[in-house]
């Protein structure tokens, strides 16, 4: 993962000259979005749900968050707002979520992605998490 980071900003012209970024959002707004609906991917994520917990690492739409909702009920849902200072999704289609009925959880994100790990495995054991139930309820 570490290799994509570096990479994911750089033009490629095997991209049309678009950085893997950009090439991403494209085929999501421009490509599938218009021609499946705006909760594609929602709907193709609920289809693939494990048993258990599930972690999707990115996320920024309402419709996605709505069709998982549809499955597994919004109240099963919590949203882990990642911050990490210098960063944010001005470069990026998506933007933080706040929706009603769903558990946010806010943490920030200054450290590796070890630290990463143990924080939200700390959330875990603080009940924080609890199979998407904690946070904002």
């Amino acid at each position: 993962m570490a290799d994509m980071e570096k990479f994911k900003e750089v033009a490629d012209e095997r991209l049309d000259g678009r950085t893997y970024r950009e090439a991403m959002i494209h085929t999501s707004e421009v490509v599938v979005k218009p021609n499946f609906g705006q909760d594609y991917l929602g709907k193709l994520a609920a289809k693939n749900l494990q048993p258990g917990v599930n972690i999707f690492s990115d996320g920024g739409f309402g419709p996605e968050v709505d069709a998982l909702a549809e499955v597994v009920g919004y109240g099963n849902i919590t949203i882990v707002r990642l911050h990490r200072d210098g960063c944010d999704f001005s470069k990026d289609s998506r933007r933080y979520l706040n929706m009603p009925g769903v558990n946010t959880i806010d943490a920030p994100n200054n450290g590796t992605l070890a630290d990463l790990f143990l924080q939200v495995q700390a959330l875990f054991q603080d009940g924080e998490l609890d199979n998407g139930r904690g946070g904002d309820e």
